[in-house]
């Protein structure tokens, strides 16, 4: 069987020849009735070397595809479109896998024209992407800001760079994984069209903003910093306790950027400016240093210092900008921000489980013996969504601002009822519906033994101490799930409506 690439040629020939050593030739011909035929005979030396005469057209596709001056690659031919090897986060029922074809891209296109509107579903757009809902969402927003054009981007490196930055976020993980990576990005587009935001804002300030969106939470290992400092883990020690997550995003976000060689072309003075914005707006998300920003924010506030037009002042909003982006899901519509708070307390208790299987202290709000999600989510919409997006609203005023608290409140009541009801139990079985990823990657919670990463304490060795093994596939936080018997993997699944 000759593979199809094989069959791809230049020239106007009739015979297709394909030649496979220095020895054998295929030669595919088609007749005057339409048949094809191949035959495969000895292969002269002097026949394989035979050169084939290219049109200018050709000649110059050749030309562009030789890159700083490398050989032109002799393997078959590639594109963009690959199978697709991920799923959706949240899986729909079975017998609608069948009917929906990720390689159209007509449903996406129509998700991806609401992207201007709060109440966007990116796990709609996950779904429909076939779990490619990122770097989908960033490439229309990279041609709906222009910056393609603005900054003389390739798209090849454009969409390099978004893969690499889409394949750095774990896929097990409930909720920090690459569809909360979008949905924060989307809400950070919708402040920068706010008219106080973007009136004065730079071209390299939009673009950076966005890709701090889109990596604030990159190669995030699905516990919080005190777990990692906890159990010696090895990037608590390179940041020495301090804002260890961000700091291993932003770093993280930049070795994708320096992979792709998506700014090679820019001037040092842009690319330094770039890497800044990121860094600066990734370190402001550490939820420690919370109090630290309202603070500053309410000062600003009562003093009305908050002239956009310096530079100064500008950043310091951005940085406000995505720490609203990355808490704003109890700020969404009910069904899409009730999701998500299933999603983050998913994450949150099986970090319990870790810690009650290391014999180490177990995190209040993730222990699932003391606690319940309508608890959790009231004390977080109280104490830090509350004051913060209450700020927000106090700074731009606009009707944006207004649907947020009004959502805000919407769903604070909805969970309030539910803890005055003690309406746990429907809770919990959502909460234990398996994600897409899970079915693929599996879940500790069934599993007897823990990942070898996680086998001994703090006192006993450090994870640096660890064989990798199989582990060794990612480059720096380690995966924290085993693989689930066949068995498992046939469990309930999440029943998603797509409204469009």
């Amino acid at each position: 069987m000759i593979p199809y690439a094989t069959c791809i040629r230049f020239g106007t020939t009739q015979d297709w020849i394909v030649c496979k050593g220095a020895h054998r030739r295929v030669v595919v011909e088609k007749s005057e009735n339409g048949i094809v035929h191949v035959k495969v005979s000895e292969c002269k030396e002097e026949t394989s070397k035979k050169s084939v005469a290219l049109t200018q057209s050709e000649y110059n596709l050749l030309q562009a595809v030789d890159i700083d001056g490398r050989p032109l690659s002799t393997a078959p031919f590639l594109t963009l479109f690959r199978r697709r090897d991920k799923q959706p986060v949240l899986q729909p029922w079975r017998h609608l896998m069948n009917i929906l074809d990720d390689s159209y891209h007509g449903v996406s296109r129509c998700l991806l024209g609401q992207v201007d509107r709060w109440a966007f579903n990116t796990f709609a757009l996950d779904v429909c992407s076939g779990g490619r809902c990122m770097p989908h969402l960033l490439v229309h927003l990279f041609h709906q800001y222009g910056f393609m054009s603005t900054f003389n981007l390739d798209v090849v490196k454009v969409w390099h760079c978004f893969n690499l930055i889409d394949a750095g976020y774990h896929s097990n993980n409930p909720y920090h994984n690459s569809v909360h990576a979008a949905d924060v990005t989307q809400a950070m587009h919708c402040f920068l069209r706010q008219r106080k935001i973007g009136e004065h804002m730079t071209r390299v300030e939009a673009m950076a903003s966005l890709l701090a969106a889109v990596t604030h939470d990159l190669d995030h290992p699905g516990v919080n910093q005190p777990f990692l400092i906890a159990t010696s883990n090895h990037l608590a020690a390179l940041y020495k306790n301090f804002s260890v997550l961000e700091n291993h995003h932003w770093r993280s976000a930049i070795s994708c950027l320096r992979q792709s060689g998506i700014f090679d072309h820019l001037e040092t003075t842009v690319w330094d400016e770039v890497e800044e914005h990121i860094r600066s707006l990734i370190l402001a998300t550490d939820i420690t240093r919370q109090q630290e920003f309202l603070s500053r924010f309410k000062r600003y506030l009562e003093n009305s210092v908050l002239d956009m037009a310096e530079k100064e002042y500008r950043h310091f909003i951005l940085q406000i900008a995505l720490k609203c982006a990355d808490l704003g899901n109890p700020c969404r519509p009910w069904d899409i921000s009730h999701r998500w708070s299933l999603q983050v307390c998913k994450e949150f208790y099986r970090q319990g489980d870790y810690e009650k299987r290391l014999k180490i202290p177990v995190t209040p709000i993730c222990d699932r013996d003391k606690t319940t999600v309508a608890k959790i989510q009231t004390d977080f919409f109280k104490f830090v969504v509350s004051p913060l997006f209450e700020m927000w609203h106090q700074f731009l005023e606009t009707p944006l601002t207004v649907e947020l608290l009004n959502n805000l409140h919407l769903n604070h009541v909805q969970w309030e009822k539910m803890v005055a009801n003690d309406d746990t139990p429907s809770f919990e079985t959502d909460l234990n519906a398996p994600l897409a990823s899970e079915e693929e990657e599996g879940d500790l919670e069934d599993e007897q033994v823990l990942p070898p990463l996680l086998q001994h304490t703090a006192t006993d060795s450090s994870w640096m101490d660890e064989p990798l093994g199989k582990w060794a596939r990612r480059r720096h936080s380690m995966p924290l799930s085993l693989p689930k018997p066949f068995g498992a993997r046939l469990a309930a699944h999440v029943e998603l409506v797509i409204s469009v």
